[in-house]
């Protein structure tokens, strides 16, 4: 039988969120998620797992000014220390190696690659090393398109010829989709 966490920014808005964990309990989750647990002392967070026997088995990395549209800072220009900060506030808050193993069952089923990578924190990192990789390939990419457009190539073309070679990757492909 499949095992689902609650996500408590989702579920039981009727109740303050410290409430929601009795609540997901007393609905059946054995673990809870939520998008930014920031608001919180950790503390509060682990004395309501613990209280209710809850394993935390997700949270997010600090996205910026969510209210304000942002959706995550990474690729921010001015915004690294900010984002960096945020990485290792995200490490902080994480949870232990039996989350991980608890809902590694259902993950399985679900995606492709689902990986302990190490200690609490290490997916956060991972996370954070995937982000890198992609800003960087996204900005490679506009960089390259841009100089063959400036040198007169067409960069439709451009990218056609790209995407058969070295240069392809998913990250390539999507962002160039459209508008190229």
């Amino acid at each position: 039988m499949p095992k689902f966490a609650a996500n408590l920014t989702m579920l039981f808005n009727e109740m303050p969120l410290l409430d929601r964990f009795a609540a997901a309990k007393a609905a059946g989750f054995a673990g809870v998620e939520y998008l930014f647990p920031y608001d919180f002392d950790k503390a509060q967070l682990r004395e309501q797992l613990e209280a209710h026997g809850l394993t935390q088995v997700l949270h997010n990395l600090p996205a910026g000014n969510w209210a304000g549209g942002e959706r995550g800072i990474a690729i921010l220009p001015g915004r690294s220390a900010e984002f960096r900060d945020g990485v290792f506030r995200a490490i902080d808050y994480a949870g232990p190696e039996r989350a991980f193993n608890t809902m590694k069952p259902v993950s399985d089923k679900l995606g492709k690659n689902v990986t302990r990578v190490g200690a609490n924190g290490d997916g956060q990192t991972t996370k954070v090393a995937n982000q890198i990789i992609v800003a960087l390939t996204i900005e490679a990419v506009s960089g390259a398109l841009l100089f063959a457009s400036k040198a007169g190539a067409n960069p439709a073309l451009v990218r056609q010829a790209l995407m058969g070679g070295f240069a392809s990757s998913l990250t390539f492909s999507k962002f160039t989709a459209s508008g190229w």
